[in-house]
């Protein structure tokens, strides 16, 4: 019983879980690298002296 219940376990995890986890991931991912992106271009606009913070 206790086998049957962790293979159910084991595949439910492999079918539910995993498309969650990579879901967190890519927009943990995807949203550090448009911060970085946006600090980047706040940078370059202030050293081109265009940024101001009111701006965005």
């Amino acid at each position: 019983m206790t086998r049957y219940i962790d293979n159910l376990y084991s595949d439910n995890g492999k079918r539910y879980l995993s498309p969650i986890f990579i879901y967190l991931r890519m927009s943990i991912v995807s949203s550090l690298l448009s911060s970085k992106y946006e600090s980047h271009r706040i940078l370059q606009q202030m050293s081109h002296g265009k940024y101001s913070p009111g701006t965005t």
